[in-house]
Order: structure tokens, then sequence, then C-alpha cells
């Protein structure tokens, strides 16, 4: 049987899991609404971070999410992405 498993007669709302659905890492649930953002438990902060050439670039650790977008939004657009978190704010462009 595939898909939902079997269900055990004595434990009508009990289901088990087929080997596959077992090894199968659960998915996280994003914890920022942001592209490049994320929850450090750690530090209780944002932590903003981008790939660029398969290489992991720190932006830094923030205390607003919204700063931690801007600063992703930055690199993207310094790494030359389009594709950009969107602010309701306008995006300040670092010069070099």
């Amino acid at each position: 049987m595939t898909g939902a498993g079997r269900v055990n007669p004595a434990r009508p709302f009990f289901v088990w899991k087929t080997k596959m659905q077992a090894r199968k890492p659960e998915q996280k649930k994003p914890t920022s609404q942001y592209l490049g953002v994320s929850w450090d438990k750690r530090r209780n902060a944002w932590w903003a971070k981008i790939n660029v050439d398969g290489i992991r670039k720190d932006l830094g650790i923030f205390a607003d999410e919204l700063e931690a977008a801007k600063a992703y939004n930055g690199a993207a657009v310094k790494a030359g992405r389009n594709t950009l978190n969107l602010l309701s704010e306008p995006v300040q462009v670092p010069t070099k």
C-alpha cells in the first residue's frame, strides 16, 4: 500500500508510516517571511545570509527582521540577482 500507510485496527487513529515516509526528513517551516533571513535561537536575533557562486556569505545579525531583509536585498543587487524581497520601503542600493 502506498501513500498514507496502513491503519492499525487496534488503534484506528494510529497510522504506520511506510519505510520511505519514515526515512524522509520533516520539512522545516521557514522562520522568516523574507528570503535569506532566518531566526537565530542562540542569539535571539535575525540572521541574514546569501549564497553567491556556491559560497555562503553571512550578511550579519539584526534585531529587526526588516533590516535583515534589506541587507539581503542589497547583497542580491550587488550579486546581480533579480530575486528580491518585497519590502514596504524602497531599497537603497549601496554604492562602492
